[in-house]
Order: C-alpha cells, then sequence, then structure tokens
C-alpha cells in the first residue's frame, strides 16, 4: 500500500482530530531529536545514530504532514524543492541554522495545528498552510543531510509498520 493510501486509511481510521493531535506529538519527538543530536553541549550521539534519530522523526513527522495536507487542503503534498536549492547543501552536513529554523517553524506550526483543531475557519487554515509550507520546506533541507540508504531504509520500516498498525 502507498503511504499516501496508508494516510487516507489512518484519517479515516482515527478521524481528523486525533491525526492533529498526533501532529503534534510527532513535530515535538523531531523537535527533542533535533535537540538531542545537535544542541547537547557533551554530545554522546554518534553521527550515524543521530542520523538514524532525526531520519525517523522526520519521517514521521513527513506523514503528518502528508495528512494534515489531505484533512485540511485535499492534497498530498506541494512542489519539490528544487534541485538548485538541494545543490547548495553538502549532503553530509546541515548548518545548526536550519535545525533552529526548523524548531521555530515547526513551534509555530503546533500552535496554528492547535487553533485549527479549536475552530477551522479560513484564516486560521490558511495561517497553518503558510506554517505547514514552511516546515515542508525546512525539512527537506534537513533530510538532504541524511544519507540515502539511512532515509530509504526508514522509510521502508516505517511504511511496514503503518501497514500493520492500520490492519
Amino acid at each position: 500500500m502507498k503511504l499516501i493510501s496508508l494516510c487516507k486509511a489512518a484519517i479515516k481510521k482515527w478521524g481528523q482530530t486525533s491525526q492533529l493531535d498526533k501532529s503534534v506529538e510527532e513535530i515535538s519527538e523531531l523537535i527533542v531529536a533535533i535537540k538531542k543530536v545537535h544542541f547537547v553541549r557533551n554530545p554522546v550521539i554518534e553521527l550515524e545514530d543521530g542520523y538514524e534519530l532525526i531520519g525517523s522523526e522526520v519521517a514521521d513527522v513527513e506523514t503528518m504532514f502528508i495528512q494534515m495536507r489531505l484533512m485540511l487542503f485535499n492534497q498530498a503534498s506541494i512542489e519539490d524543492i528544487s534541485l538548485e536549492e538541494l545543490e547548495m547543501y553538502d549532503l553530509n552536513f546541515v548548518p545548526v541554522e536550519h535545525y533552529r529554523t526548523l524548531i521555530q517553524q515547526l513551534s509555530k506550526l503546533i500552535i496554528a495545528i492547535e487553533d485549527v483543531a479549536a475552530v477551522a475557519s479560513k484564516s486560521r487554515k490558511k495561517t497553518l498552510r503558510s506554517h505547514l509550507d514552511a516546515a515542508t520546506h525546512t525539512v527537506t533541507m534537513i533530510k538532504s543531510g541524511i544519507p540515502n540508504q539511512v532515509m530509504l531504509k526508514i522509510r521502508q520500516e516505517k511504511a511496514h509498520k503503518f501497514a500493520n498498525y492500520l490492519g
């Protein structure tokens, strides 16, 4: 089953409110992972473990981003980040500033999700969409710093677990 089909099934099974809450949870877990890997004064996490930790949370957040787009805007994704933008980044190094930017964007996104969950007005959805687009763009850049084979392995494991969880 493809990821978009799994996302639609999750929305159908648990409902929009539950999945918006799950989005906040997954975003929070990504923030914690970034803090553990990039902002601990005496890092005890090896580079490969850091890739796994952040990559795993990025995969979860991307899945929730797809669900939010399906629930609120009836679309699965925005345009892919351009190759020119990706080429600006060394695939093995993402500047700490990008992680700080992502944490700020994700924090704003959490507030926007909570607002839409309370009252789903047009203006609140518009605000959520702009925060979601900004966070999606930065998550894509962060992901570019994780080796492709690590992300592929994580994606495959997550999709398999997700499909089993949906039953």
